[in-house]
């Protein structure tokens, strides 16, 4: 699992950090 942290344009300034699996 890799942690992925991506901008949310919903909210101002808020970083939003998801558990994503990569399989390569």
């Amino acid at each position: 699992m890799v942690v992925a942290c991506i901008f949310s344009p919903m909210y101002i300034k808020v970083y939003h950090c998801c558990l994503i699996e990569a399989r390569q």
